[in-house]
């Protein structure tokens, strides 16, 4: 279970951060002559039943404004301390079963 919990956070992370870049990347194309707008699609890896990651696959986007990329940024911004957090608790329970065991 926690090596699970950690695999899809740290897979979790890294969909977080490539979501941040392009959208970044949109932002700063937006104004641009045939711009085409992209997005991060995740889809969550499950094996034998249980999740453990996630797939990224970039995919276009019909249309595209500020308005849609601060909202795409602000979610990937509330995934990525999520599976932070999820680091952490999965740091601190390995820490507390090592304090048992010892």
């Amino acid at each position: 279970m926690t090596i699970s919990a950690l695999s899809t956070a740290v897979s979790g992370l890294q969909a977080s951060a490539q979501q941040l870049r392009q959208s970044a990347q949109n932002v700063v194309n937006i104004n641009s002559d045939n711009f085409q707008g992209w997005d991060v699609g995740i889809v969550t890896q499950v094996y034998a039943g249980q999740a453990v990651g996630l797939n990224t696959k970039t995919v276009p986007v019909d249309e595209t404004s500020y308005v849609r990329e601060y909202v795409v940024q602000f979610s990937a911004k509330v995934a990525y301390a999520a599976n932070a957090r999820v680091i952490s608790s999965v740091e601190e329970s390995l820490g507390a079963l090592s304090d048992i065991s010892a």
